[in-house]
């Protein structure tokens, strides 16, 4: 198990993933208009396959909405 944060909330894992498996866990992979930071860094999109979420990181997860 790890602990992360996710908008400030802790949250476990079982294990280090990919944060393109994150994402799809949360039903985000595929939606537009999400921005993620990990430890204050932009992650882009194209990266979220290569990036592994581990022990202690800290996640931010932006999610446009459209409309009025």
């Amino acid at each position: 198990m790890i602990t992360i944060k996710v908008n400030s909330a802790d949250r476990r894992l079982e294990s280090s993933c990919l944060l393109s498996e994150f994402m799809d866990g949360e039903g985000l992979g595929d939606k537009g208009g999400v921005a993620v930071a990990i430890n204050g860094r932009i992650v882009r999109k194209p990266q979220w396959s290569t990036r592994m979420i581990e022990e202690g990181d800290d996640i931010i997860i932006i999610n446009a909405a459209y409309g009025g």
